[in-house]
């Protein structure tokens, strides 16, 4: 029998001690569970503009949000930083190179999708838009042995650690460079220190970045919770 605690971050095999923690990393990072509603808006967000970035309409794209709202143009402008994540269904046997992986989704594999973000939200005529850069952060995990609902970031982590699921992990950003992100990254298995690592490299660069890094964001209506 294995069992989760997912809200202290622990891990519990059968009835041993055997259990591992998740340590806080960069706790002022939210991280928000959201319905894949959200995952779907962000896709078609990011997308969209990576085909008009790819295009030569560029001068003619719009730069309000709406109304007189200008769409920011420097990370200075942008105030707040959350991260989002979401388990994508798919069906047995889609293939996963969307997704920057090899092979299809098994009967026992999860992916979940994590959105790293640093935002700035508007009012729009009564409704809010939020405007946003970041990375996207993508994790297979395949033969979980956890017995979770909705395995999270953490529980995956903890998971592979233990030896309880092979978790591979890919990324990438969006409205942002961050070239020595990348650098700063351990091997390709989301493990326990993959995780700490991705937090706080991503936290610890934006950090570092100049007021005047130039941004080229995308925008979203605000995400909602489960």
């Amino acid at each position: 029998m294995i069992a989760v605690l997912a809200m202290t971050g622990l891990l519990f095999v059968g009835c041993g001690p055997k259990a591992i923690e998740i340590k806080e990393v960069a706790p002022h990072l939210k991280t928000i569970d959201v319905n894949q509603r959200v995952f779907e808006m962000m896709e078609a967000s990011i997308n969209s503009k990576k085909l008009t970035n790819k295009s030569d309409t560029t001068s003619d794209l719009p730069q309000f949000i709406c109304g007189t709202i200008k769409i920011p143009k420097f990370l200075k402008d942008l105030n707040r930083n959350e991260i989002y994540a979401s388990n994508v269904t798919l069906q047995v046997n889609t293939s996963l190179k969307a997704y920057g992986f090899s092979g299809t989704m098994g009967k026992k594999d999860v992916l979940i999708i994590a959105y790293f973000t640093r935002f700035k939200d508007f009012n729009c005529d009564g409704k809010s838009k939020r405007v946003q850069v970041g990375l996207k952060l993508y994790v297979h995990a395949s033969d979980l042995k956890v017995k979770v609902s909705s395995p999270s970031l953490a529980v995956i982590s903890a998971a592979t650690e233990l030896g309880l699921a092979k978790a591979e992990y890919k990324f990438e950003t969006f409205g942002i460079n961050l070239d020595d992100f990348y650098a700063k990254l351990p091997s390709a298995q989301f493990t326990v220190d993959t995780y700490s690592k991705v937090i706080s490299a991503y936290d610890n660069i934006l950090n570092s970045l100049n007021d005047s890094t130039e941004i080229d964001p995308i925008i979203t209506d605000v995400p909602k919770l489960k």
